[in-house]
């Protein structure tokens, strides 16, 4: 099944949330008209025009039905599952939460969601980068221009974006990631290039971490990543990292898997309540032995 992705604006957003979180039937099914394909960089795209683009979820018409039943079964196994899109390639379909140490030992590659709060951030002097404005990867100086190590464009300058580096904990255990531009700028309001003159006008060091990015301390949050196929340099010894393909933090979603966090923490409680009866035992009979 194919994929094309397209944006939302205004009044939309609502209805679209809405009709993720309280609608049973899933996926939700969206009728578009007076838009346009559009191509760039080999990805297909939706141009919609605001308010004369229309958009109908979910109607009642024999082509949804008959869309709806084309659609394979989706199993429903009581882990409270949505439906989400992250935009990227093979990532959509019905999504489960995951752990820490799960994703830390998982080397299939795929899309994986943690909820989670972010615990502190990770000292790092690479906060923002300067990026392409015709992509997001970094540029690097060319004589008086800039070429993009992605798309290999030469531009006269840069844009600079986020790359903050997190630590995110559960009960079983701990890992970094790195969220990039757009999350970061919907948390924090403000681009990367705005908080980097904020700081150069107080006379502090860009190359520190700004006091705003505080505000991700406790923020509470669906995160979504992807574990690649290639694990990245050869060279690398050093902590696993994830990069953040998207962040969710609406209350309406995150309220549908929180009981799934509860319930995971409840395990791990029993578990070890077990193991120290375990290991009660097993020092009671080497006492037993001894004496």
């Amino acid at each position: 099944m194919g994929r094309i992705r397209g944006p939302f604006h205004g009044e939309y957003v609502d209805r679209f949330m809405d009709c993720l979180t309280q609608n049973n039937q899933e996926p939700v099914i969206m009728l578009l008209s007076f838009c346009r394909p559009r191509r760039y960089m080999g990805t297909v795209t939706v141009s919609t025009a605001f308010h004369v683009t229309k958009m109908i979820f979910d109607g009642n018409s024999p082509e949804v039905e008959e869309f709806r039943a084309s659609l394979p079964p989706q199993v429903d196994d009581g882990m409270g599952s949505i439906v989400l899109n992250s935009g990227d390639a093979g990532d959509q379909g019905v999504i489960k939460t995951t752990t820490i140490k799960a994703l830390l030992d998982n080397i299939k590659p795929g899309p994986y969601w943690i909820l989670r709060e972010i615990a502190s951030l990770n000292d790092s002097s690479d906060w923002c980068y300067l990026g392409c404005t015709e992509c997001n990867k970094k540029v690097i100086p060319d004589g008086d221009k800039f070429k993009c190590s992605g798309c290999a464009v030469t531009i006269p300058h840069g844009v600079y974006r986020y790359k903050v580096s997190v630590r995110v904990y559960d009960h079983t255990g701990h890992a970094s990631f790195v969220l990039w531009d757009r999350e970061c700028k919907e948390v924090l309001g403000a681009s990367a290039f705005v908080l980097r003159e904020i700081m150069l006008e107080k006379e502090m060091d860009p190359n520190f971490l700004p006091l705003e990015l505080n505000r991700f301390l406790g923020r509470k949050g669906l995160f979504h990543v992807v574990v690649k196929s290639e694990v990245g340099s050869s060279s690398w010894n050093g902590p696993r990292a994830f990069g953040v393909r998207s962040l969710i933090t609406d209350p309406t979603i995150l309220s549908k898997y929180e009981h799934l966090v509860v319930i995971e923490d409840e395990e791990v409680d029993r578990e070890s309540e077990g193991l120290w009866a375990s290991l009660e035992d097993l020092s009671q009979k080497v006492n037993e032995v001894v004496s």
